[in-house]
């Protein structure tokens, strides 16, 4: 068990396992990073640093920055938490949209990870598949084998400890 604590954890709950978003999903934000940083500095070798040409550079450092603040925070709030009760997926979409997924472990029927593409098989990202009522769907989930594996051992471990436990 991890020793983590989050808002909503219930009374004997504990963390199994975390996982974030690949940080590979974030690719096209670091290409942009990348870009405006180049530019920024192709823009003040080019004006001789004077001041046109600093008032562009800065505000395309200004840009860099935005982008690496923004890329950090959607980054470290995507969470994909596995606890000996339930799934829960923190997915942060942009700075303003959270969304909060959740699942007990009993209700969960099937669990699929998925690998798909160039770049998830080079990178060993993938989705993760919860399949309830309905599905729950975790995009970009880094080792995706491994979440569904320690989804699996949560819930042997919830049945083994609780095997008469059935929840409305």
């Amino acid at each position: 068990m991890l020793d983590i604590h989050f808002d909503g954890q219930q009374k004997d709950e504990e963390v199994v396992a975390m996982f974030h978003r690949s940080i590979w999903v974030y690719f096209k934000w670091i290409v942009a990073i990348i870009i405006c940083l180049m530019f920024s500095i192709v823009v003040l070798i080019l004006s001789n640093f004077h001041t046109p040409g600093l008032y562009i550079a800065g505000l395309l450092f200004f840009a860099v920055v935005y982008l690496i603040v923004r890329t950090w925070y959607i980054w470290s709030n995507n969470l994909f938490i596995v606890t000996n009760m339930r799934v829960i997926g923190l997915v942060q979409n942009s700075v303003f949209e959270r969304q909060l997924k959740e699942s007990y472990l009993d209700s969960i029927c099937q669990v699929t990870a998925v690998v798909k593409g160039v770049m998830p098989n080079m990178f060993g990202y993938g989705q993760v598949l919860v399949q309830t009522e309905e599905v729950m769907i975790l995009e970009g989930i880094e080792t995706p084998f491994d979440a569904k594996h320690a989804i699996f051992m949560a819930i042997d471990q919830s049945k083994r400890a609780n095997p008469n436990l059935k929840r409305d």
